[in-house]
């Protein structure tokens, strides 16, 4: 007859790993960030996450000047590293990835250096963004960071020679080029950072994108009863 072995709640070490195991079973699993650099890949990435939210700088007047510590909606743009500039939205027409407007310094378009944090007003566990650019960038020209890890450009993603219209509806034309930065994790986190390398190029950045944590998955009873009995 097979019968059950209890284990001693003293047991420290193997109670951590069985409920690690639980965890991990659960949906609550704690990992290395998952980089991506394809904006089609991020999309599969984060299916089955909480709802997406976008921020595409349109619903703001072109020429409104972020200074360090101002917020646009659920996001506060903070410890700049732009030259003595601050943010500014601007009026790109076509050559964004949604309507008219981009977010770029208050010199103009970023250049190689400038850097600065969003940090958003909840826990999320997706962020990425859209850079623009007339210019061909290298791999790790640009840089999107969280506490959990980062993730560089790679160029072998880019969408190359189009001209950027209203809800992703590329033409061929006029020589930009679209990149994409994105994180997804599966801790929590609330703030990002985009810092660029020292390189002679410039870029805008479009349609900042963020998705909440999925819906918590409740412990299995075995789980709880192993937690309420810890001293």
């Amino acid at each position: 007859m097979r019968t059950k072995t209890h284990l001693p709640i003293r047991n420290k070490p193997a109670l951590a790993a069985l409920i690690a195991l639980t965890l991990a079973g659960s949906g609550h699993a704690l990992a290395a960030p998952l980089g991506i650099t394809s904006y089609s890949d991020y999309q599969t990435a984060i299916a089955g996450l909480g709802s997406e939210t976008v921020q595409g700088f349109d619903g703001t007047a072109a020429n409104t000047t972020l200074a360090d510590g101002d917020s646009l909606g659920a996001v506060t743009f903070s410890a700049f590293d732009l030259g003595g500039a601050d943010l500014q939205v601007a009026d790109r027409q076509d050559q964004t990835t949604s309507n008219n407007n981009a977010l770029e310094s208050s010199f103009g378009a970023f250049v190689g250096l400038d850097g600065f944090t969003p940090t958003l007003d909840q826990p999320v566990t997706a962020l990425g963004l859209f850079a623009i650019t007339g210019d061909i960038l290298s791999n790790g020209d640009l840089t999107l960071t969280i506490d959990q890890g980062s993730v560089a450009l790679a160029v072998a993603d880019v969408i190359t020679g189009q001209a950027l219209e209203d809800d992703f509806d590329f033409a061929s034309g006029t020589g930009t080029n679209l990149y994409f930065l994105g994180l997804v994790s599966d801790t929590p986190f609330s703030s990002a950072t985009l810092t660029s390398a020292d390189a002679t190029f410039s870029f805008s950045l479009d349609d900042l994108r963020w998705s909440l944590p999925k819906a918590d998955v409740p412990l299995p009873p075995t789980a709880l009863l192993l937690l309420a009995g810890l001293p």
